[in-house]
């Protein structure tokens, strides 16, 4: 076809389908590729060919926007197919290591597993090692006096890095015993002299769901996560609006266990991730641009 496809069956007829593999969560990026076939692959060049696109987990806008193109997809998950090797009798099943593998290598649904909140000494040092990848690989910029929406005032220290988003600042509140929640303010591209968020990482230390963020953990990978709370010129959006936009457009709602029920969550960005910092960047601007709306012109 003169373009590199995943995987190509052929049955007896002659008849192709093209199968592309995506992992993790399908991205608007991955499914462009896709659409791209039409009008080549999808063509006449081989009107018999068909496309297929397989993915751990694809979002409910994307796969309607899959649907309107005529794609086939199938979202291939754990418990699919742990199902579909116990049907085939295979003794992988029984196998720990296999699953603790399969586990950490394919995302799961929520309904599949849950994360948990991070609490307690754990909930302490998860904080110092965030605030210590900041020192280190942020610039450090000097102190700053910040203010609240609510009116509040404090004190902290500022440093910044150039993301593919934009310039990230984020400030650490330094006076601890004034706040029951580990402080730090970050904006994207705002001036140095600016003395309030664009959103604020504000972390209880203790459970306290009226807090926006939170630590939560899944097989010993901690995420950041906020709990869909945010503010325009100090009102507060309703939560569940922040979530459905959140899950429609960019797929990224998880569930932790709290109180004996599932609650919704933004996953937002990855503590031990090499790219910790481009993923905050990148929640700080789809945040502003949600906000954008609501804002009086």
């Amino acid at each position: 076809f003169g373009k590199r496809v995943d995987i190509i069956f052929e049955d007896r007829f002659k008849e192709k389908l093209i199968v592309e593999l995506k992992k993790d969560n399908l991205t608007r990026d991955a499914l462009s590729q896709v659409l791209e076939y039409e009008g080549y692959i999808l063509s006449e060049k081989d009107p018999t060919a068909r496309v297929m696109l397989i993915a751990n987990r694809i979002p409910l806008n994307l796969k309607k926007a899959i649907e309107h193109h005529g794609i086939e997809y199938k979202e291939l998950t754990v418990s699919f197919l742990m199902e579909f090797l116990e049907k085939k009798g295979d003794s992988l099943t029984h196998n720990s290591e296999f699953v603790k593998t399969l586990n950490n290598v394919i995302i799961q649904n929520n309904s599949e597993l849950e994360f948990i909140e991070v609490t307690g000494d754990e909930l302490y040092q998860s904080v110092k090692f965030f605030r210590k990848r900041i020192e280190n690989e942020l610039n450090y910029t000097g102190s700053k006096e910040l203010h609240f929406p609510g009116g509040e005032n404090c004190k902290g220290e500022s440093f910044e890095i150039q993301t593919i988003y934009g310039l990230l600042s984020i400030t650490v509140v330094t006076e601890e015993n004034k706040f029951n929640r580990y402080v730090q303010f970050v904006t994207l591209d705002q001036p140095k002299n600016s003395n309030s968020s664009d959103i604020e990482i504000n972390i209880p230390k203790f459970p306290n769901s009226r807090v926006a963020t939170l630590i939560a953990k899944r097989n010993e990978k901690r995420i950041l996560c906020n709990r869909g709370k945010c503010t325009v010129y100090m009102k507060a959006l309703k939560k569940s609006e922040v979530l459905n936009h959140f899950e429609s457009l960019h797929g990224n709602i998880v569930h932790i266990k709290e109180n004996g029920k599932n609650t919704p969550v933004i996953k937002f960005a990855e503590l031990d991730s090499n790219s910790l910092f481009e993923q905050i960047a990148l929640f700080v601007f789809q945040m502003k641009s949600f906000k954008e709306k609501y804002r009086i012109v």
